[in-house]
């Protein structure tokens, strides 16, 4: 025994019959069940022993033999490279060994013990063997494990490509137990029947043994046991590579690898480290076949489609900017027992639920190119997935681009749409994607160095000069090229938000990566969850989620029926288009102030509900409406809409409406009081004095899926206004007499604003005023020739202190 580095004692031993038979396999020397040198016991073993330790021993007297690790031979010659490979994970040896003695392994001494270590002691062993320490012992059978090695699979039914588990246990296997190990079984190629051992390392890669040792079955004590056997040439299944080895060596496939689940356990298993195993169903494998995996026992692999349901828990009515529920159940889409899966768009074997809405550009009626580095076509077999608007493109040569022409699907684009390519690459392998689209005789860029998915916009004129027939074409170049026979499930699609004619335009794909609840469920969930077109802005797209698990959507309008379609795949092995629907809905928005009155330079509350407004479930959204002459919401004062232009005052600074809180769909914002507004008939600033302002919100879908007017007025005094009037205005001797009326003492402007017979300003004329201590003035205005009619104003300061009085007409009057 060695005293190892942990302190502990250690010893290997072996039959020497087994252990004999197992060096004899290996070739090349330091692969396989090479043991190394082996020495006879007794005085030759010990001389091995003496050479490196520096004084004579007698330590393998009991001994039948003795494997050390190093070649060279037993005498003299021994040393060199270790050639041992049946051992690799053994204790460093610490400070003494021996039975029933402790020899010192100091020095020089102890570096010359590492040559003799890890060694194995060799026996000619029985049924039974007793081990002994001092006073404990322990009592082994050894013989074979007819009867006691076990096949497990993870499951009797298996759908097209899903990975079979299996698991064998059987202490045979397990040659080295200070680490996993790995063997390798010929189940289908030109070498059927070969076993190997340890034909592949770590991350598969070759050892470069390639030693058959199933001809030493017997001589191992395996005859009946050892052998697995897997159906292969039906057809049902395939053997692939992982990370336990290859599918093939030295051009031979069919090769299965089975690794140790740990050291010294004894249980193989064909997953690796990733869930991923090295025996499959085959994709193609037809309903209701089955195969038979052997070792020891036999078991039954059976191949059988289950049908899909799919249910969208909307819950009823389904507002704007909340989450609906996606459940899929099916077992199809179960391919793997170990893993919790994902249905990926870059899965060429998967099914993916699909939303379509409007008319989108996607790749199912396109024409698809591949090239190569040079820009050469690429031959290859192109599937469309009309069920998902996927592209399944399967190259015979390396591709760096793919080129689509959207022939006549794309038709000239109105100019008020928003146009975005919605892509997925991620299949090809490539880090980064370059993207142009030409259309009308340009050639635009939408996309350089982007990742290998996205939702990029697009210059509306790519694709607005497209004639009927000859369409965009999009050019989508690679950073590293896509390999050579691999299928690849790639997505290409132009969507269009917008109005069109007064119609809300929403074309679009939503692609749901639904996830697994578990490991071995076959119920994946998700989420969809949708906004109005009409509350997003002409920018406001290119966030959307159109490729996950919780993906978002735009809906022209509300009312609408929102379809999920997923292909269920059928027992011909097309797939069945299986649907869930949601219907969305849309509400009357109202807005309201928070007083009734309101004094000049007070601060206006202005609430605004519509759920509608709500795009997201978690954050509290707002809206920047701008100034309140028109858009979202429009200021009115006196039922008069706000009138922006020169010289006349704006209400207050852009009003911005922030959500209550996530998903309310409540917003809130304020704005000051002006003290003067401008009505568009006026030419200067009118007092807001008792004057009713009010707020209009066009809500562009309300309850009944139609645009409405949502209005309220308040009735509001801003201050204390002066008792003037203009009491009378008439052509007389001199011009226009003005009369007014008002506080004593009170100094004003009074003007006269003259129009034509069109309507226009033509002359603007003035005198002051001043009122007498009887509370009454008049003014005298000089008007002039021409004129159709005539509208008098009372100034102070630049504000307006009454009424207009008029117009008047001037037709037939005399005014000098």
């Amino acid at each position: 025994m060695v005293q190892g580095t942990d302190a502990r004692w250690h010893a290997h031993f072996a039959s020497l019959r087994a252990a004999a038979a197992a060096d004899a396999t290996a070739s090349p020397p330091g692969t396989g069940l090479d043991f190394g040198t082996l020495c006879a016991g007794g005085a030759e073993a010990d001389a091995v022993l003496a050479a490196a330790t520096g004084a004579a021993q007698d330590y393998f007297g009991e001994a039948a033999g003795v494997a050390f690790p190093l070649g060279g031979g037993c005498g003299g010659g021994y040393g060199g490279s270790r050639e041992m490979a049946v051992l690799r994970g053994e204790r460093t040896a610490g400070t003494a060994f021996g039975v029933g003695q402790s020899i010192p392994v100091v020095g020089s001494a102890r570096e010359a013990a590492a040559l003799v270590w890890p060694f194995i002691q060799l026996y000619d062993l029985g049924s039974s063997v007793t081990i002994r320490h001092g006073p404990e012992s322990v009592e082994l059978e050894y013989g074979t494990t007819d009867g006691i090695a076990a096949l497990r699979l993870d499951r009797e039914v298996y759908p097209p490509g899903a990975d079979v588990h299996l698991e064998i246990s059987d202490a045979w296997l397990n040659v080295d137990p200070t680490d996993e190990d790995s063997w390798t079984w010929d189940v289908g190629g030109e070498g059927e029947g070969r076993v190997i051992y340890r034909a592949f390392g770590l991350h598969a890669s070759p050892t470069g043994n390639t030693a058959d040792v199933s001809p030493s079955f017997g001589a191992l004590g395996c005859e009946d046991t050892c052998s697995l056997q897997i159906d292969l040439a039906g057809g049902a299944l395939e053997a692939v590579g992982n990370g336990n080895g290859a599918a093939s060596l030295g051009g031979d496939g069919g090769l299965v690898t089975l690794v140790e689940t740990g050291p010294n356990t004894g249980v193989f298993a064909s997953y690796d480290s990733a869930n991923s195993s090295s025996l499959k169903v085959s994709a193609g494998a037809p309903r209701g076949t089955a195969a038979t995996v052997s070792y020891s026992s036999a078991k039954s692999v059976s191949i059988a489609h289950g049908d899909a349901s799919l249910d969208v828990g909307a819950g009823g009515q389904w507002p704007s900017g909340t989450r609906a529920g996606v459940t899929l159940s099916d077992t199809d889409a179960n391919r793997n027992s170990r893993q919790r899966e994902t249905l990926d768009v870059s899965d060429a074997q998967a099914s993916i639920p699909t939303i379509i809405t409007g008319s989108p550009l996607t790749l199912a009626g396109a024409r698809i190119t591949a090239l190569g580095a040079g820009g050469e076509r690429v031959a290859a077999a192109v599937e469309a997935d009309a069920l998902s608007a996927r592209a399944i493109i399967t190259p015979e040569a390396p591709v760096s681009a793919i080129s689509v022409d959207y022939g006549a699907a794309a038709a000239p684009v109105p100019p008020t749409l928003n146009l975005l390519l919605n892509y997925d690459l991620r299949s090809t392998g490539s880090p980064s994607v370059d993207a142009t689209l030409s259309g009308g005789g340009s050639t635009h860029e939408i996309a350089s160095g982007a990742p290998p998915r996205g939702l990029v916009g697009i210059p509306r004129e790519a694709l607005a000069g497209a004639a009927p027939g000859r369409g965009g074409t999009l050019l989508l170049s690679l950073s590293s090229p896509a390999p050579a026979g691999s299928p690849l499930a790639i997505v290409a699609d132009v969507f269009a938000f917008g109005v069109d004619g007064g119609r809300a335009v929403a074309s679009q794909v939503v692609r749901l990566e639904l996830e697994e609840t578990g490991a071995d469920t076959g119920t994946f969930a998700g989420s969809i969850e949708y906004s109005l077109a009409g509350a997003r802005g002409a920018s406001a797209y290119a966030d959307l989620a159109t490729i996950g698990d919780r993906a978002t959507m735009v809906a022209a309008d509300g009312g609408e029926d929102v379809t999920l379609t997923y292909g269920d795949l059928a027992a011909d092995g097309s797939r069945r288009p299986v649907s869930g629907t949601a219907s969305t809905a849309s509400h009357t928005g109202t807005v309201s102030f928070d007083r009734d009155e309101y004094g000049t330079s007070d601060t206006v509350t202005v609430t605004l509900r519509d759920a509608d407004l709500n795009t997201s479930p978690d954050t509290a959204e707002s809206y920047r409406v701008g100034p309140l002459g028109g858009g979202l919401l429009v200021l009115t004062i006196n039922g008069v809409q706000w009138a922006e232009r020169p010289g006349c005052p704006a209400p207050g600074p852009d009003l911005s409406l922030l959500e209550t809180g996530p998903s309310t769909g409540v917003f809130v914002g304020q704005l000051r009081v002006p003290a003067q507004w401008c009505d568009g008939v006026s030419p200067v600033p009118q007092p807001t004095a008792r004057a009713k302002i009010g707020i209009t919100y066009a809500d562009r879908t309300d309850a009944r899926g139609t645009g409405g007017i949502a209005a309220t007025e308040a009735p509001r005094t801003a201050g204390k206004s002066l008792p003037l009037a203009i009491s009378d205005a008439r052509p007389a001797a001199g011009g226009l007499a003005v009369a007014l009326t008002g506080p004593p003492g009170t100094a004003l402007e009074v003007i006269a604003q003259v129009y034509g017979k069109d309507g226009a300003v033509e002359r603007i004329v003035s005198a002051a005023a001043h009122i007498g201590g009887g509370g009454t003035a008049r003014a005298v205005l000089p008007l002039g020739d021409g004129g159709d009619s005539v509208r008098v104003f009372a100034w102070r300061d630049g504000l307006a202190l009454a009424e207009a009085h008029g117009p008047l007409s001037l037709r037939g009057a005399s005014h000098p």
